[in-house]
């Protein structure tokens, strides 16, 4: 998200506000940011019943922490880090899957990594 949108908007046509009512419909974990007298703060990924895998809903509390952040004039740094001994799995995919009533093939060439990987994960057949 920017100020003046996202470019999903920009190309879908849908306004900030439509596309955080989209991402709300899948709940599950939250961000939480801890600001300390000393100027660091602490936001922590907190998911772990799916491994601290972002949620709809996250993506949504991750934009609004982001913009604390920025606003805040005390800081100096944050640390990101997740809870349960698992930084983060990317995002939960599943919510976006159980919507597509078809099924998924990934037909992978080459290298799949990070975000690439964790696609083929959510089709039904690799």
């Amino acid at each position: 998200f920017t100020s003046s949108g996202s470019v999903y908007s920009s190309i879908h046509g849908f306004s900030q506000e439509e596309i955080k009512e989209k991402l709300l419909a899948f709940p599950g974990g939250s961000i939480d940011l801890l600001k300390q007298d000393s100027g660091i703060a602490v936001l922590t990924i907190n998911n772990p019943p799916r491994m601290n895998a972002f949620s709809g809903a996250m993506m949504v509390d991750l934009e609004e922490k982001v913009t604390q952040l920025e606003n805040w004039t005390d800081g100096k740094g944050v640390i990101v880090q997740g809870a349960a001994q698992t930084f983060c799995s990317g995002s939960d995919l599943n919510a976006v899957r159980a919507m597509l009533p078809l099924i998924s093939v990934a037909l992978v060439e080459g290298n799949a990594l990070g975000g690439g990987a964790e696609l083929t994960t959510a089709c039904d057949f690799r």
